[in-house]
């Protein structure tokens, strides 16, 4: 039984550590990408889908927008500068 054990939880750790580290595609898309973060007043279906409806409407007026800059300096810029039309 020992013999087995510790080859086990050996490879069910490193199942772990493989599932949480992000691959270098991954990555890439971290480093380019704006993460619009919405957050609901609770976890009720009715907070949750006014959360979702307003992250639609925002990516509606201003995705195509952000999404033309082809830095993210730009379009953090952008983001600045037009952010109390986004709060609005």
């Amino acid at each position: 039984m020992k013999k087995i054990l510790l080859p086990t939880i050996t490879v069910l750790i490193t199942c772990l550590f493989i599932s949480v580290i992000p691959t270098e595609a991954e990555a890439a898309i971290y480093d380019d990408t704006i993460r619009l973060h919405i957050l609901a007043n609770s976890d009720t279906e009715k907070d949750q889908t006014v959360k979702l409806r307003l992250r639609d409407e925002i990516l509606e007026n201003f995705g195509e927008e952000l999404g033309m800059f082809e830095k993210i300096g730009e379009a953090t810029e952008r983001l600045s500068q037009r952010l109390s039309d986004i709060k609005e």
